[in-house]
C-alpha cells in the first residue's frame, strides 16, 4: 500500500522541475498532504542519498518547536558546517501546526553575497581558512583547517556560514553579513502543514524570524539531510 501512495506521490510531482527550481532560487515549496513519515523518507531519495544527521542517527529528525523552544530569532547559517562535507539539501515536511504566527524561514543567496564584494575581496575570501571547532551544543571532535567557500577546478561548490565558528570580524565576511541581513536580500518563506520546503544547504543561508505562538501552540517538522 505504502509503494502505490508513493508511486502517486512521484506522479504527481515533477522532480526535475522541483530540482531546478531549488537550484534557481534556492528553495522549492509544496502541498503534498497527509503523509506517514517513512512515505516521506522514500519521496526525499528522489533527491539523493538520506544521510543520519548525527545527532541521534536516525534518517528522519522529528523537530518540535514551541514557545519554550523556538521563539527567538534564528541567525542566518548553513546546517552542519562543521562537517567534512556539509549536507547538500535539507528537507522539511510540516506534519502538523498549530497557533504559530511568524516563525517564518529566512533565506538569502550566499553567491549573490559572494558576488556583491570587489574583485581583491572575492579573492581575499576565496583563499580565508580558519581552524574551525564543532559548536557547543554538538558532540567534540578535531578541529581541522577548512576553507569559508570551498571549490573543485575553481568552481566554488559550497559556502560554510555560520558565525560562531568563522571569524565574523574579517572584513570580506562582514560584507557579505551586511548584504545578507539586509531586507532586500531575504526571502520569507510562510509554510502551512502538508508543505514540504527543499533548502539547497550548500548557497544559500537560512534562519528564522521571531515567532509569535498563541495559546498550545506548537509546530512539528519531519527533516532528512541530502548529500
Amino acid at each position: 500500500m505504502q509503494h502505490i501512495i508513493q508511486k502517486n506521490i512521484n506522479e504527481n510531482y515533477d522532480i526535475d522541475k522541483i530540482y531546478k527550481e531549488i537550484l534557481e532560487k534556492g528553495y522549492s515549496l509544496f502541498n503534498i498532504g497527509k503523509i506517514a513519515k517513512d512515505e516521506f523518507l522514500n519521496f526525499c531519495y528522489n533527491f539523493g542519498e538520506v544521510i543520519p544527521s548525527g545527532r541521534n542517527k536516525r534518517l528522519v529528525d522529528d523537530i518540535f518547536i514551541n514557545d519554550g523552544t523556538g521563539t527567538e530569532k534564528l541567525p542566518f547559517h548553513t546546517d552542519k558546517t562543521y562537517w567534512r562535507i556539509p549536507p547538500r539539501f535539507e528537507i522539511l515536511y510540516v506534519n502538523d501546526v498549530n497557533n504559530m504566527n511568524l516563525g517564518e524561514i529566512t533565506l538569502v543567496s550566499l553567491m549573490d553575497a559572494f558576488n556583491s564584494l570587489s574583485s581583491s575581496e572575492k579573492e581575499n575570501i576565496m583563499l580565508y581558512q580558519s581552524e574551525y571547532k564543532n559548536p557547543p551544543n554538538r558532540d567534540k571532535g578535531e578541529n581541522p583547517c577548512a576553507n569559508f567557500i570551498n571549490t573543485i577546478d575553481g568552481k566554488i561548490e559550497f559556502f560554510r556560514y555560520r558565525l560562531d565558528i568563522f571569524d565574523s570580524n574579517k572584513n570580506e565576511i562582514k560584507k557579505m553579513k551586511k548584504y545578507i541581513e539586509n531586507e532586500d536580500n531575504i526571502t520569507y518563506i510562510k509554510y502551512k502543514k502538508g508543505d514540504i520546503l527543499i533548502l539547497d544547504n550548500w548557497k544559500y543561508a537560512a534562519g528564522r524570524n521571531n515567532t509569535i505562538w498563541g495559546e498550545n501552540g506548537f509546530r512539528h517538522l519531519f527533516r532528512t539531510l541530502i548529500i
